[in-house]
């Protein structure tokens, strides 16, 4: 774990599948909800996946994250969200 920007927090986990992935998240947030320094401590976190067949390099994938974490706090805040990739030819909005 290391921190990436002011609040924001970067967690590497390595040969994880998404399901394991969305597990710790979830712990991770569970336990900062359940904080007793404050009774309206939050945390939106945004999961990105890369599968061994795929070629995305760190930068790719810390987007990917930063996109999902974006899109958590968009919909409703204290959640976990995986974006998961489009299929190939697909574009967003269409």
């Amino acid at each position: 774990m290391a921190r990436y920007s002011g609040e924001e927090f970067l967690v590497l986990l390595p040969a994880v599948n998404e399901e394991e992935t969305v597990a710790v998240a979830e712990r991770i947030r569970k336990s900062v909800e359940g904080s007793r320094v404050s009774r309206h401590v939050t945390l939106s976190i945004g999961v990105a996946v890369q599968t061994s067949e795929e070629a995305t390099s760190p930068e790719q994938l810390q987007r990917k994250a930063d996109e999902a974490l974006s899109l958590a706090k968009q919909t409703g805040r204290n959640r976990v969200l995986l974006l998961r990739p489009e299929p190939t030819g697909l574009k967003r909005g269409h």
